[in-house]
């Protein structure tokens, strides 16, 4: 009897949450486009309103579209003058990801425009893997023929 209801349960049940799976998945990556679409169109509240729908749709955790969301929220943060949400959101979105490009350019564009140079290029340097040419002066690390080998790591995202 309990074996009848175990292969029951894995013939039906199983699949039907994979299926539950897929639909989130499918809602989720909706509700992440309708956000971008209101975002390219300059309507934030929208935009918000469709990223946050897809981080409940699709959960928080293993979440694929969570970086995305998180630069793009990042931008409209800048587009409101919030400076510091937007570093918040960019450095969240690079400890996802490290090598998330976007976020990185980013997050430099942001320090440029705030007037700190020097961490734009730092950020800037790092993201294409320079060897140090742009990084500030303090920051380099020399070999013993007194060439530049990489910069000393910026900071953690």
């Amino acid at each position: 009897m309990y074996r009848k209801i175990l292969l029951c349960f894995c013939l039906f049940a199983l699949p039907a949450a994979a299926f539950a799976g897929e639909i989130m998945f499918s809602e989720g990556a909706q509700s992440y486009n309708e956000g971008r679409k209101a975002q390219q169109a300059g309507n934030y509240e929208k935009a918000l309103e469709s990223y946050n729908r897809c981080m409940i749709v699709v959960g928080e955790e293993n979440n694929p579209f969570k970086k995305f969301i998180l630069n793009n929220s990042a931008i409209i943060a800048v587009n409101r003058g919030d400076n510091e949400q937007a570093e918040r959101l960019f450095k969240e979105a690079l400890g996802i990801d490290p090598g998330y490009k976007s976020a990185a350019y980013n997050l430099g564009l942001l320090y440029y425009r705030m007037g700190d140079n020097a961490r734009a290029l730092q950020v800037w340097s790092h993201l294409f893997n320079f060897p140090g040419d742009f990084a500030v002066e303090g920051d380099k690390k020399v070999d013993d023929n007194n060439k530049v080998v990489s910069p000393k790591p910026m900071f953690e995202w």
